[in-house]
């Protein structure tokens, strides 16, 4: 005796709830449209968090500012020394 698995019993309701699920999949597509987050968009992200309630958005980016500002100060500081490091080897040849 073969096993009988109706299949088909539910065709019509499936179809029905994908039918709905697209449709309201386009709806949103067309009126929400899509949120490229930073990966898309280009750039960096950075999340800064102080424990301190009274800081203001202003003070935070101005000591930020002046981080990166010290940060790349450093950087060219470093490049500058490997690069007079390797022309004082080449020299001493």
């Amino acid at each position: 005796m073969k096993p009988s698995i109706p299949f088909n019993k539910f065709y019509k309701l499936f179809n029905l709830v994908s039918l709905i699920l697209i449709s309201l999949s386009l709806i949103l597509l067309i009126f929400k449209g899509l949120n490229f987050g930073i990966d898309f968009k280009g750039g960096t992200l950075i999340e800064l968090r102080t424990l301190d309630k009274n800081v203001t958005i202003t003070e935070l980016r101005k000591s930020f500012n002046q981080l990166i500002f010290y940060c790349v100060y450093l950087l060219l500081l470093h490049v500058i020394l490997l690069l007079k490091m390797k022309c004082q080897m080449i020299l001493a040849r």
